[in-house]
């Protein structure tokens, strides 16, 4: 599991964070129907075979009338917009339903599971968001096709005050954009990044680390990199 991943998956553990990032990210329809916190799924939940494929979060959120929804979170690292990421989703897609078809009656729907990625590329997601943008057919025809749509939250493209109202999940975010942006450019989100976690130190202290961390370290400014030999 690589820093990204590492990063993302413990700043989701931070109290609200997860319940913050869904609220603000998540359909408003939906978000009406929450009846409680989301609930983050261990990764015995996760199929085997694709453990490890790439970081994966999985929350399921209780909704008013008994039903659930489960959120599939996936932190993209790669740098690069790659288009056949909707294929990785897929998959995990297909291993969520499959589980949660052994684990739901017969008769029952199935939980609604909505992927939503996070992206800290250099450069603007410029993937598709939808699956059927993959696929060498007519759009009149698309229908007859597997589709569903990614929620993207692309950090880098995203302003510094904008990217979210939760202090501890804007620094978190913050860290994920400092990663992804110039050294020339590169000092505000710092300095956002310090005052939105200037009262939760132990995520302050993760996010410092994962961004002077070796695979991060070139991205930081030589006075910032010097400071922390």
């Amino acid at each position: 599991m690589g820093a990204h991943d590492k990063a993302f998956r413990k700043l989701m553990k931070e109290k609200g964070v997860a319940d913050a990032l869904l609220r603000e990210r998540l359909p408003r329809a939906l978000v009406r129907r929450f009846a409680g916190p989301p609930q983050l799924l261990s990764e015995s939940f996760v199929d085997d075979r694709l453990k490890g494929a790439f970081a994966d979060v999985v929350m399921r959120v209780p909704l008013r009338g008994g039903d659930d929804a489960y959120v599939y979170c996936l932190v993209e690292h790669k740098r690069t917009s790659e288009a056949r990421v909707l294929v990785q989703v897929l998959r995990y897609l297909s291993a969520l339903y499959a589980e949660l078809a052994k684990s739901t009656r017969a008769q029952s729907r199935l939980p609604a599971v909505i992927p939503l990625l996070i992206y800290n590329g250099e450069v603007p997601w410029a993937g598709p968001r939808r699956f059927s943008a993959l696929l060498d057919l007519p759009k009149t025809l698309r229908h007859l096709t597997v589709d569903f749509e990614i929620l993207l939250v692309d950090v880098g493209s995203e302003s510094v005050r904008a990217i979210s109202s939760h202090s501890t999940l804007r620094g978190g975010l913050l860290g994920l954009k400092a990663a992804a942006t110039p050294s020339e450019r590169l000092q505000p989100v710092l300095d956002a990044l310090v005052k939105s976690l200037a009262e939760d130190e132990s995520t302050l202290r993760l996010f410092l680390e994962y961004l002077t961390g070796s695979s991060a370290r070139r991205l930081c400014p030589r006075s910032n990199e010097r400071s922390v030999r």
